[in-house]
Order: C-alpha cells, then sequence, then structure tokens
C-alpha cells in the first residue's frame, strides 16, 4: 500500500512539475518572439496564468507529502522550479513594460470589410508587421 500511495504522489509532482516547466518555457518563447517583432507580448499571460496555477498544485500536493527521506530531494526541485515561476513572471512583467515604453506595435490584426471592382463583398485583413 506505501508503493501505491508514493507512486501517486510521485506522479502528481512529476505532473505539476511538467506543467510548471512547460508553460514558462511557452511564456518565455512568447516573450523572445515578441521582442523580436517589437510586438505586445500578449500571449505570455495566459501560460504565466497556467504557471502559477501548476506551482500552486506543485505547492498543495507537496504539502501533502508522504516519506522524510524522499523530502529533501523533492523539496530542492521544487524550490527551483518555483524559483523559475517566479523569475519568469517578474520577466513577463518588464517585458510588458518594455513594450508599453518603446511603443510596440499590437499584435491584433484589423479586419476590414470591402469591395472589388465587380461589386463583390469580402473581408480583408491586415497584419501590421
Amino acid at each position: 500500500m506505501q508503493a501505491k500511495v508514493e507512486s501517486e504522489f510521485h506522479k502528481k509532482l512529476q505532473e505539476a512539475c511538467k506543467e510548471l516547466s512547460l508553460e514558462c518555457g511557452n511564456a518565455l518563447t512568447e516573450l523572445a518572439f515578441a521582442i523580436r517583432l517589437m510586438k505586445l507580448p500578449a500571449a505570455a499571460s495566459p501560460h504565466i496564468a497556467s504557471a502559477s496555477a501548476a506551482a500552486e498544485q506543485l505547492k498543495k500536493s507537496f504539502s501533502d507529502s508522504c516519506a522524510a527521506e524522499e523530502i529533501l530531494h523533492v523539496a530542492a526541485i521544487i524550490t527551483l522550479l518555483l524559483e523559475i515561476e517566479g523569475c519568469t513572471r517578474q520577466t513577463v512583467a518588464s517585458v510588458e513594460e518594455l513594450a508599453q515604453l518603446a511603443h510596440f506595435r499590437s499584435s491584433n490584426p484589423v479586419v476590414i470589410p470591402a469591395a472589388d471592382a465587380e461589386g463583390t463583398s469580402h473581408v480583408s485583413i491586415e497584419v501590421n508587421e
């Protein structure tokens, strides 16, 4: 029974760690893309929200901890991942501030109803790059 409980504990921690690191990586990728194109980093915010949710899940899973000998090893990993999530959140805030101060362009496309020479109606989408 002890092995099954530890296995479930490890599975919960592994899923939370995987989600946290994946979302932080996605947020940083979106920030790099936004900086490269000098556009507002709107796509990074959902990733940071998901990373924060995963961090909370990780904290909750760890507080329901099991064996004392595993706590030090797991605590070190969790501490590093939580630090990464915090640094990523600060990086997102800094890039958003940079985007405002440097007047980055909005990445929202502009939809314009139009008609061609024959009078056929269609929609034109302008993406400012």
